[in-house]
């Protein structure tokens, strides 16, 4: 019998896990993709991206930067925490300056050193974006 508890300051809640049916993984990334935050959020990344990108002089290829934020949103889900609007859309501003390798090597980071936060991930970028260092390469060029 698998039973997880969490205590909190006034007091604990513990759940039997065999009470509640298995949860498929294909069920649950589609419940995430369908969910109002993100298909709200990627919608507006997508107004935001044709107004910035809809000139003829330059097209960003939206599709390949909607898979790099979903693939980045995934990591992030699996390693760190279930995601927020607030995260989302910081994440999405962070493909913009820095290349999404990079980003996935800070949440990658951020688990190897058991700091499992944004804010942690996000200094990180900070730091390397800082100093000039935007893709992968030039990061693990610094180590």
């Amino acid at each position: 019998m698998s039973r997880l508890t969490k205590v909190y300051p006034n007091g604990f809640i513990t759940l039997d896990a065999s009470k509640f049916p298995p949860i498929d993984q294909n069920a649950l990334d589609s419940e995430i993709r369908n969910s109002l935050p993100f298909s709200e959020t990627v919608k507006k990344l997508n107004q935001y991206e044709n107004s910035l990108y809809g000139q003829a002089s330059y097209t960003r290829p939206a599709r390949k930067y909607n898979d790099a934020l979903q693939k980045i949103i995934s990591l992030y889900q699996e390693n760190i925490a279930p995601i927020t609007a607030i995260v989302m859309h910081s994440m999405a501003d962070w493909l913009n300056d820095v290349d999404a390798d990079v980003i996935e090597w800070a949440i990658t980071e951020a688990v190897s050193n058991n700091k499992r936060s944004w804010k942690y991930i996000e200094g990180i970028l900070k730091n390397h974006f800082n100093a000039g260092r935007t893709t992968l390469a030039a990061v693990k060029d610094a180590q």
